[in-house]
C-alpha cells in the first residue's frame, strides 16, 4: 500500500493565563465551564481521546484514540496548561505517537509548532529563532524525542522562517496549495502552478542554500477546507470514502492526500466531529489500497526519489486571502463582529507592539552581554526552566556571569523577552474588535513587560504606549480606541508590587502561613484581634517571592472585615522593631463600637502606604477569600430549603395537581435541598459497599425530586459516581467476587436516573479497556453501558 491519507490537526489555543499570576481566571463567556480552555478540552480534546464508533442501533462499536491516527501538533502554551490541569491528556497524546513509533519504525505522528504562535515574517530574525528553538524544545520536553515537522502559525511563511527551520533540524511543514508559486520537475523544468494545479500527492523540496533544503507537503485546500467549513463531518463513512476515491486518483506511487484542519474542528466547531473522524477512520483502515501514516515516515518513501522542487509564495498564510495583512491592516478578513465594522484599528496595534518590541530589544542588547555567558543561548534555553526541565540553579550556574548578584536582573531580562514574544500572538489580531478578549490579552503581556522594563531601566513606556495606542480606532462606543480598551480592561487586571502584596495579604487569611498560588511563593506571620461582632482585624507581616525572577519582596499588612463582608488591606512600612508597638496601638480599637467609616480612618491613621478593597483581586481568589461567609449563607439557605420542603411539600403537589406554577423561590428552594441531599448521599458512600436497600433508598429520592419538578444541578455528583464505579471495577478484577458486579449494575442505574452523562462516558472508558479480559463476566454491564452486540459477540444486534 503506497497509498496514504493523512489528516493533521493543529491543536491550539491562544494563552489565556493572566501574566502576573500565571493562571487563567474565570471567563463568564465560556460558562458552564470556568475558562475557554476547560470548555474546548470538554469538547474536543478530550472527547478525541476515546471517540464512539457507533452501530446501526447507535450503540457502541468501538472506542477510538483518534490522536493514533491523526498528524496532530499541540501548540506548546496549550500544552503547559494542559500539564498543570490535565496531565492524563497528555499521556494519551505520547501513547498515541509511541504507537506510531512502534509501527513506523521509528516515525511518530506528533509535529512540533513554533512556540508563542506569532506571525513569523513578521517577526525579527531573532524571535524567529526563538519561537522554533522553543517549539523544537517544548516538543522533546513533551514526547522525549526530537521534532521532524513543525507547525507555522496560520502557516505564514516566508524564506527567511523556512530558511530557520531548516538550520535548527526541521525537515519538514505544512503549508496550503495556495501558498506555491511554481514547481520544479525532476529534468529541472519549472512550472507555474496554481492551487487548482498544484499536484499536493507528493511533497515538494525549497532549496534554502546549495547545501540546506527543507520539504513541504502542501495540503489539499478544497477538501480540507470542506472539513473544517462544510458538511464532510456530517457522514464519517461517507468522509472516508471521499477521501479514498481521491487519492486512488494519483498515478504516484508512493502517494499521499494531506488534509489539515483546527483539531478543534473535531467535537468544538462540529459537535459529534471527533465521532466522525472516527467513522473515516474505521472506514480507511478497511481499505486495502490505502493507509494512515505519519508524515515523517511518509516523506522517507520520497527522499530516495528523484525530487520535485517548489518556490512558495512569501508572505502567505492558511487564514488571509491577502498574505498576511489581516496581522497588521484591515485587509478585510475578519471572523464575527456586526455590519459596519471595521478592522482599522490593527496597523495602530502593530505600531504599537513594535514600539515595545524595539524598546525591549535594545535594553536586552545593552544589557545581555555583561550579564550572560552567552545571551542568545541563554535565551534559547530559557524555555527549558519555564518549562521546570532544570533547576533556577542549574540554569543561573550555567549561563549567568556572577549568579550571586545578577540573578534576578537576568531573569527579569528573560521574561522581558518571553513577554515581547507572547505580545505578538496572532490571536490579538485575528478577530473583529480591538476590545476582543484575545487582543485584551496580548496588550496585558505587554503590561507586564512594560513593568519589567520599568523595573530594569528605571523608565516607564506606558505613557507613549498609550499615546499609539490611542491611534487605533474601535468599533464599540464603550471602547472608540485602543487607548480606551487598554485602561478599561488591562488596566484594571495588572499587578504591580503593591496590589500583588494586598492580593496575597487577602489570600493568607485563609491560606495559612506558607503556600504557593501561581507564580508566587508566600510566607506570612498573621495575627488576628479578638471581635465582638461582624467586623474583624487582623495584622501581620507577608513575604512574597517571584518563582519566574526569584525577586522576594514584603511588607506589614492590616486588614479589616466590616459588617457588608468588605475587606481592606492596608500596607505599612514598619520595621521589625516597631511591630510589637504597632500590633499594641491596633489593640485600643473597639471594634463593635465604631462605624465602618471610623474604623478605616483609625487604620489611616498609622500612615499606610497603599490601601485596596478586595475587588481587585480576580474573581476566582475573591471567592476563596469570602469562601467562609459564602458557606454561612450556603448553609443558611439549605437550612431554609429543608424548611420549605418539610412544611410546604404538601401545597406543592396540589398546585402541580392543578396546574398552577410553582413560584420560581420555591422551585430553586428545591433544588437546593436535593441537590444537598444527593450529593452528600453519594460523596459518604463513594467508596464503600453500599447496603442493600440503599440504591432504591437513593433512587426514591431521585423520584421525590422529580414529582415536585426539581431539577438539581448534580454535576459534581460526577465525581463520585467515577470514583466508586472505577473503585468497584478494580475490586471485581482483584477479587472476581460477583457481588461488586451487582454494586457495579447499581452504580450505573443511579448514574442513568441522575443522568449523569459525563460519569457514563468514564464508565464506558474503564470498562473498555479491559473488557477483552474478561468479557464474559462483563458482557451484561456492557450491553447496560450503551455497548453493541457486535462487540460482545452475542448476536448481531
Amino acid at each position: 500500500m503506497n497509498k496514504f491519507i493523512c489528516v493533521h490537526g493543529h491543536f491550539y489555543q491562544p494563552p489565556r493565563e493572566n501574566p502576573y499570576f500565571e493562571e487563567i481566571f474565570k471567563q463568564k463567556e465560556a460558562s458552564p465551564f470556568h475558562d475557554w480552555n476547560e470548555k474546548i478540552y470538554n469538547e474536543s480534546y478530550l472527547p478525541n481521546t476515546a471517540s464512539r464508533v457507533l452501530d446501526e442501533n447507535n450503540r457502541i462499536l468501538d472506542i477510538v484514540n483518534n490522536y493514533k491516527y491523526l498528524s496532530f501538533n499541540f501548540g506548546p502554551t496549550l500544552i503547559a496548561w494542559l500539564k498543570r490541569k490535565h496531565p492524563e491528556l497528555i499521556e494519551s497524546l505520547k501513547e498515541a505517537d509511541q504507537e506510531n513509533i512502534r509501527t513506523f519504525g521509528g516515525f511518530g505522528n506528533a509535529i512540533a509548532q513554533a512556540h508563542s504562535h506569532m506571525i513569523m515574517p513578521l517577526a525579527k530574525e531573532l524571535d524567529m529563532r526563538i519561537q522554533i528553538v522553543w517549539g523544537i524544545k517544548s516538543f522533546e520536553n513533551t514526547f522525549g524525542r526530537k521534532p521532524g515537522g513543525m507547525w507555522l502559525p496560520e502557516t505564514a511563511v516566508d524564506l527567511k522562517t523556512l530558511k530557520i527551520l531548516s538550520e535548527e533540524g526541521i525537515k519538514f511543514t505544512i503549508l496550503g496549495a495556495h501558498q506555491c508559486e511554481k514547481v520544479k520537475s525532476p529534468d529541472g523544468k519549472w512550472i507555474d502552478v496554481d492551487e487548482g494545479s498544484l499536484d499536493v500527492t507528493r511533497p515538494y523540496k525549497v532549496s534554502i542554500s546549495d547545501n540546506a533544503c527543507i520539504w513541504i507537503f502542501f495540503f489539499h485546500r478544497a477538501l480540507s477546507g470542506n472539513l473544517s467549513f462544510g458538511n464532510m463531518l456530517r457522514n464519517g463513512d461517507a468522509m472516508g470514502e471521499r477521501l479514498i476515491q481521491e487519492i486512488l486518483k494519483s498515478s504516484l506511487s508512493p502517494a499521499i492526500l494531506l488534509l489539515a484542519c483546527d483539531g478543534e474542528t473535531f467535537g468544538h466547531h462540529h459537535k459529534f466531529g471527533e465521532m466522525a473522524l472516527s467513522r473515516a477512520i474505521k472506514r480507511i483502515k478497511l481499505d486495502n489500497s490505502v493507509s494512515i501514516a505519519p508524515l515523517e515516515y511518509i516523506l522517507t518513501l520520497f527522499e530516495n526519489q528523484p525530487s520535485w522542487e517548489a518556490k512558495i509564495k512569501e508572505n502567505t498564510s492558511w487564514s488571509c486571502a491577502h498574505g498576511i495583512k489581516r496581522w497588521q491592516e484591515d485587509c478585510g478578513c475578519s471572523t464575527g463582529g456586526e455590519p459596519g465594522w471595521h478592522q482599522k484599528w490593527r496597523g495602530p496595534l502593530r505600531e504599537t507592539i513594535n514600539f515595545l518590541i524595539d524598546k525591549f530589544d535594545e535594553l536586552f542588547e545593552a544589557l545581555s552581554p555583561k550579564l550572560f555567558k552567552d545571551p542568545l543561548r541563554a535565551l534559547e534555553d530559557y524555555i527549558d526552566l519555564i518549562e521546570n526541565k532544570v533547576s533556577y540553579q542549574d540554569f543561573l550556574q550555567e549561563h549567568i556571569k556572577k549568579p550571586e548578584t545578577n540573578a534576578s536582573l537576568c531573569l527579569k531580562l528573560l521574561e522581558l523577552q518571553r513577554m515581547k514574544m507572547f505580545s505578538q500572538t496572532s490571536c490579538g489580531w485575528f478577530f473583529s474588535d480591538i476590545s476582543g478578549v484575545e487582543t485584551v490579552q496580548i496588550l496585558l503581556y505587554a503590561s507586564r513587560g512594560m513593568l519589567l522594563y520599568k523595573e530594569i531601566k528605571g523608565i516607564d513606556l506606558e505613557p507613549k504606549f498609550k499615546e499609539i495606542l490611542e491611534k487605533a480606532p474601535g468599533n464599540r462606543p464603550n471602547f472608540p480606541t485602543g487607548k480606551a480598551v487598554y485602561e478599561k480592561l488591562v488596566t484594571p487586571a495588572i499587578y504591580n508590587k503593591d496590589k500583588l502584596l494586598a492580593s496575597l495579604a487577602f489570600l493568607s487569611k485563609i491560606k495559612g502561613k506558607n503556600f504557593k498560588i501561581g507564580a508566587f511563593k508566600v510566607n506570612s506571620e498573621i495575627l488576628s484581634f479578638p471581635t465582638l461582632n461582624e467586623n474583624s482585624l487582623t495584622s501581620g507581616k507577608i513575604e512574597v517571592s517571584d518563582l519566574r525572577t526569584q525577586e522576594s519582596y514584603g511588607s506589614f499588612f492590616i486588614n479589616i472585615k466590616l459588617k457588608n463582608l468588605q475587606q481592606l488591606t492596608f500596607l505599612l512600612d514598619v520595621e521589625p522593631e516597631q511591630e510589637k508597638s504597632t500590633n499594641e496601638k491596633l489593640t485600643q480599637i473597639n471594634m463593635s463600637s465604631r462605624s465602618n467609616k471610623e474604623i478605616i480612618e483609625f487604620i489611616k491613621s498609622f500612615k499606610p502606604y497603599a490601601m485596596f478593597d478586595m475587588k481587585i483581586l480576580p474573581s476566582d481568589y475573591i471567592e476563596e477569600v469570602m469562601s467562609k461567609d459564602i458557606l454561612e449563607l450556603k448553609q443558611k439557605l439549605l437550612d431554609m430549603a429543608e424548611i420549605i420542603y418539610r412544611e410546604a411539600r404538601e401545597s406543592i403537589m396540589t398546585m402541580k395537581e392543578m396546574g398552577i406554577e410553582i413560584h420560581p423561590l420555591i422551585k430553586e428552594s428545591l433544588n437546593l435541598f436535593f441537590e444537598n441531599l444527593i450529593l452528600n448521599t453519594l460523596e459518604k458512600y463513594s467508596e464503600s459497599l453500599w447496603s442493600p436497600g440503599y440504591t432504591n433508598t437513593l433512587l426514591s429520592v431521585i423520584k421525590e425530586a422529580s414529582t415536585l419538578g426539581a431539577t438539581p444541578r448534580l454535576e459534581k455528583a460526577n465525581l463520585a459516581i467515577e470514583n466508586r464505579y472505577r473503585n468497584l471495577l478494580n475490586l471485581y478484577l482483584k477479587t472476581r467476587k460477583r457481588n461488586y458486579l451487582e454494586e457495579i449494575k447499581d452504580t450505573i442505574k443511579v448514574a442513568f436516573q441522575l443522568k449523569l452523562y459525563p460519569s457514563l462516558w468514564i464508565m464506558q472508558n474503564e470498562t473498555y479497556k479491559i473488557y477483552e479480559q474478561i468479557k464474559e463476566e462483563l458482557r451484561e454491564i456492557l450491553l447496560i453501558l450503551g455497548f453493541s452486540n457486535k462487540l460482545t459477540n452475542k448476536g448481531e444486534g
